[in-house]
């Protein structure tokens, strides 16, 4: 179990359950909310379930880029959140750099992006 991430998910079961919209677009942070318990609560070192957790994640970046009318905001934070994931999951392997500047930063993005 990574507990730093973990914890770090919460603000999205808060953020689904403040804004609870029954919609694709409203369940996106249920959605990261479940597949980042199993992946860093229940299978932190499972291969299968990392990846489908980041395949998840790209969909729904692409969704909400191609979706939002904020733009080209939201692109560069999309860019800027993969520059970090890419130099964090290979050099640096920091949890909390993962939560504030991946998982928050994607939080950010998701309610800044403007999807009605």
């Amino acid at each position: 179990m990574r507990l730093i991430p973990l914890l770090g998910l919460l603000p999205f079961i808060i953020c689904f359950i403040i804004n609870l919209k029954l919609s694709f677009y409203g369940i996106i942070p249920l959605i990261v909310f479940i597949n980042g318990v199993l992946f860093h609560g229940y299978f932190p070192n499972s291969l299968k379930i990392r990846l489908y957790d980041i395949f998840v994640n790209v969909l729904l970046c692409i969704y909400i880029n191609v979706q939002s009318k904020n733009q080209p905001y939201i692109l560069i934070i999309t860019f800027f959140t993969l520059c970090v994931y890419l130099i964090n999951s290979t050099e640096l392997h920091s949890d909390i750099i993962h939560v504030v500047c991946i998982q928050w930063v994607l939080l950010h993005l998701y309610n800044n992006s403007y999807i009605n």
